[in-house]
C-alpha cells in the first residue's frame, strides 16, 4: 500500500521493486524462462470517494499481476 500515490508513481515503485529483485541475480531453477529470479507486479489505485471496496482494489491489482504474467512476466501492469 502506497498512500498518497497516483497510478503512475505506483507503477514506478513497482518497477523499482522489479528491477531490485532482478539485480539480486538469484539463480532460477535450471531450464526456467529467466536465468535469475524475477517478479511481476500488478498495480491498482483507489481514492477516497471512489466507489468500491478494499477487496475490489486488491482484486484489480491481482488482475494486473496476472496480465503481467500472461504478457511474459518480469514486468509491471497498472490497471
Amino acid at each position: 500500500l502506497l498512500p498518497d500515490t497516483d497510478a503512475e508513481a505506483a507503477a514506478h515503485v513497482g518497477g523499482l521493486l522489479r528491477q531490485a529483485v532482478e539485480d539480486l541475480a538469484l539463480p532460477h531453477v535450471p531450464g526456467g524462462v529467466f536465468p535469475v529470479v524475477t517478479i511481476s507486479v500488478g498495480v491498482s489505485t483507489w481514492r477516497p470517494g471512489d466507489l468500491g471496496t478494499a477487496l475490489a482494489l486488491v482484486e484489480r491489482a491481482d488482475q494486473g499481476l496476472y496480465q503481467a504474467k500472461r504478457a511474459g512476466r518480469n514486468r509491471v501492469v497498472a490497471v
